[in-house]
């Protein structure tokens, strides 16, 4: 019938328009988490040059080598950072260089450069001994899912069904400017996936790629273990507890036994048990 040809096509208009606007909301999400995320960074890398550097100018100072070396290879132990670059103050010489920074080239708009005056302060003056680069990057985990409360779970499933379509879940994977990375396997093991139009994944290569997507299977966090959230994380996070036991080992050669003692009295006065 005539109206039922008519109601019809206004449903798909409808629902395009639906469409459209729920993809748009997702990207600004998606841009707003890692836009905080990359904030949070950078306020992390300054408590790291904080923590560190009485260690490295005392290092540079006296130009120890050998402590200058472990240092920089105990730094880079640190997930948030995954390269460290130390400059002559004069003359802009590599001093040293632990890890792999990015090469030019690379995806660099996920990278991050936190660089700084290493200052040696001999109580009659400072002096600046050197110069550091902490190189990280960063990345996050974005989840579609239905919550218990939904009012329209019926229709929120609809949506992710037609999102996680292969021809349409790529199409929003290369959507975003840096490249996503899909949590489908079978996606992962696409062409059609690895053949974004900025050429991103194949820069890298197709088996860096999996490696990297498959490697979110065992990925753990600090808080969260076997389904169970510790919010007492937070407060020994804030308190760089575990840095300041790291920190310990390399300026105060602390042994492992004495740095656990630290560990456990430290958090016990933090979380209050």
């Amino acid at each position: 019938m005539p109206g039922e040809t008519v109601a019809r096509r206004f449903f798909r208009r409808a629902f395009a328009r639906f469409i459209a606007f729920a993809v748009l909301l997702t990207l600004i999400l998606v841009g707003e988490t890692l836009w905080l995320a990359r904030e949070n960074l950078k306020g992390e890398l300054a408590i790291y040059q904080r923590t560190f550097e009485k260690a490295l100018a005392s290092a540079l100072w006296s130009m120890d080598r050998e402590k200058i070396e472990s240092l920089a290879n105990g730094i880079i132990e640190i997930p948030d950072i995954k390269a460290v670059r130390i400059y002559d103050p004069v003359d802009g010489r590599l001093i040293i260089q632990a890890g792999m920074p990015p090469k030019a080239g690379d995806n660099t708009r996920a990278a991050l450069l936190h660089r700084f005056d290493v200052v040696q302060d001999e109580g009659f003056g400072r002096e600046v001994v050197g110069v550091a680069e902490f190189h990280s990057s960063f990345g996050q985990v974005i989840s579609l899912a239905v919550t218990k409360t939904s009012q329209n779970k019926l229709d929120v499933l609809k949506f992710l069904d037609f999102m996680f379509k292969p021809e349409n879940y790529i199409k929003y994977i290369h959507m975003a400017p840096d490249g996503m990375l899909p949590t489908r396997s079978s996606i992962a093991e696409s062409e059609a996936f690895m053949n974004d139009p900025k050429g991103i994944y194949k820069s890298y290569g197709a088996e860096k790629i999996k490696s990297i997507i498959y490697g979110l299977e065992n990925i753990e966090k600090f808080g969260y273990v076997e389904g169970r959230v510790f919010p007492e994380m937070g407060k020994i996070s804030g308190a760089f507890t575990i840095g300041n036991g790291i920190v310990m080992m390399f300026d105060n050669n602390a042994t492992p036994d004495e740095v656990l003692t630290f560990w456990r009295d430290d958090i016990r006065k933090l979380i209050g048990r």
